[in-house]
């Protein structure tokens, strides 16, 4: 839901994107085995990022970094915050697992 995220663990790799430089995504191996190893078996992720337009450095880094994700088998959505307020969708973030337990992580 927010325009960024402060997650220590890709700072680097943010920066390494603003200033056009190449980056192996080591600190994201683990998300991208687990969703691969999950998908696999039979298990899905899906997600919608809500963002706003235009897309702030944060959000094209990770529209960028979802090509990685999708190709471990995650489904990515976007959706214009524009739009999700009209649909009066909750304005933070949770997750939602198998569509009975949510978890609220604003």
């Amino acid at each position: 839901m927010r325009d960024r995220y402060d997650a220590p663990r890709e700072a680097e790799s943010f920066r390494k994107f603003l200033a056009g430089e190449p980056d192996d995504l080591a600190w994201y191996q683990g998300w991208l085995d687990m969703v691969r190893g999950a998908t696999t078996a039979g298990r899905r992720f899906s997600r919608v990022r809500v963002v706003s337009l235009p897309l702030s450095d944060y959000n094209r880094f990770g529209f960028w970094a979802s090509q990685f994700t999708i190709e471990a088998g995650d489904d990515i959505r976007y959706l214009t915050r524009e739009r999700a307020e009209a649909a009066d969708l909750p304005d933070h973030d949770y997750w939602l697992f198998d569509s009975r337990l949510l978890r609220d992580v604003s």
